[in-house]
Formats: structure tokens, sequence, C-alpha cells
């Protein structure tokens, strides 16, 4: 009995569903890059060493690892119903980050 307690505690399907539905719940791309850093993105840009369109690139990257590690698992446990919604959320978060790039980069001119 004990131990059909702890394997429920330990439950890596249920953890992984967990961070999908965080995921999927962030509002923006400001919300979720201070979900995963604890920083604002205005603050990782005030004090990147780099280019702040580096910095966005970065955010960008860090993102896709993200979010192609969350489908891999998902995957792995056929919820494609989750890996449908974090597609989605990918592209929305992604294309906020697009924005952003590209008016700094107008701003860079």
């Amino acid at each position: 009995m004990k131990q059909d307690f702890l394997s429920d505690f330990f439950d890596p399907f249920h953890d992984l569903i967990t961070e999908a539905q965080i995921f999927c719940h962030h509002k923006d791309a400001k919300d979720y890059f201070y979900y995963r850093t604890e920083f604002t993105i205005k603050q990782a840009l005030d004090s990147a060493i780099m280019s702040q369109i580096d910095e966005i690139q970065l955010i960008k990257q860090d993102l896709t690892r993200y979010a192609d590690t969350l489908l891999e698992k998902l995957e792995g446990f056929e919820e494609y119903e989750w890996c449908k919604r974090v597609k989605d959320q990918t592209r929305k978060l992604y294309q906020e980050l697009f924005e952003m790039q590209m008016k700094m980069e107008k701003l860079d001119k």
C-alpha cells in the first residue's frame, strides 16, 4: 500500500502534463521568460553584454529547446492533444519574440 503511494507521488506522466499545462497557460512571451528565468525580458536586455537582438535570439533558442523537449516527452506518452497545444503556444510566443526582434532591428538602424 505504501509503495503505491510513493509511485503516485513520483509519476513522470503527471509531472509532464502539469508542465505542459503551465507552459500553455503563459499569456505571452514575457510571462514565459519570467517563469523560466525569474527576470523580465527588459531586465535581461538591459543587463545584456551582447546586443539586445542577440539576447532575443538566445531567448528564442531557449524556447525552441524547451518546447522540443516537452513535445518529445509528450509524444512518448502519445499525448497528441497536448502536443498540439504546446506547438500552438510555441508559435504564439515565437511570433511575439520575432516582433520584438524586428522592432529592435528598426531601432538599431
